[in-house]
């Protein structure tokens, strides 16, 4: 592999392939897919010799080695990085219309992809990560979102204080979920049941399965959704609970 092909990021699956080749075919170094398998993907591949992308057929074992998973779907293409949106663009740029998506601290990349996914169901438009560790929009991240790292907006930020204080500016009503009914669930209940809620700019904060939102984040929230169990699991996965947070925000509107 040569050094150019190590600057790119690796993208396998194909939805999130077909993504990219949509969205920033500029962008796409070489593609590989299984031989065999050329019926299957005939559009993808007329669209790629269409704008002159180069592609290779290649076996099920040299397929496994380029994308490096036994999960790649038959196709697998490298890509120039995605840019991240940058933080104070992202939420000023956020209106009333679709919530903005705050991930704290979530790094798994298999929860991020099933998240992205969610939001692009529920037609969020941008979401936001705030993690110290790094990130790459591409693999397995891509490959659950199905193409949702391609057609979101996001963000990366490590700045805490400086996310609540652009949120702050930006007149947010950040929305944080708990554990247990309070103030701030019940402030929830009479924001959903009023007309302001179609109004005014939202922030929705997902934490962690381990640690939950920030104490940062938590001090700005003026509401909190509850979601009930009737177990005695104390938990869902962020992403279950993501969609059902998603649906009484965005459906609660209409």
């Amino acid at each position: 592999m040569n050094e150019e092909r190590k600057k790119d990021d690796k993208f396998y699956g194909a939805k999130s392939t077909l993504a990219v080749l949509k969205n920033r075919p500029n962008d796409i170094t070489k593609i590989f897919v299984r031989k065999g398998e050329e019926g299957r993907f005939k559009d993808f591949l007329s669209m790629a010799a269409s704008l002159r992308i180069p592609y290779n057929l290649v076996s099920s074992e040299e397929l496994q080695k380029i994308s490096q998973t036994e999960h790649n779907e038959g196709v697998c293409l490298y890509a120039k990085r995605k840019n991240f949106v940058a933080t104070n663009k992202l939420i000023s740029s956020a209106n009333s219309k679709t919530p903005l998506l705050i991930l704290d601290a979530i790094t798994n990349p298999h929860n991020i992809g099933a998240l992205l996914r969610t939001a692009c169901f529920f037609g969020i438009t941008s979401v936001l990560i705030l993690t110290k560790e790094r990130l790459s929009l591409s693999g397995a991240l891509a490959r659950v979102s199905e193409g949702g790292t391609e057609t979101l907006n996001i963000g990366i930020e490590q700045d805490y204080i400086k996310t609540t204080e652009l949120l702050a500016h930006d007149d947010f009503e950040v929305i944080v979920t708990e554990t247990e009914e309070s103030t701030l669930t019940r402030n929830f209940k009479k924001l959903l049941d009023s007309k302001k809620i179609s109004d005014i700019k939202i922030a929705i904060v997902l934490g962690s399965e381990r640690d939950g939102v920030s104490d940062t984040l938590r001090m700005v929230a003026k509401n909190a959704l509850y979601i009930e169990g009737y177990s005695a699991l104390q938990s869902l996965n962020v992403s279950v609970a993501c969609g059902i947070v998603l649906d009484r925000i965005v459906n609660g509107q209409k």
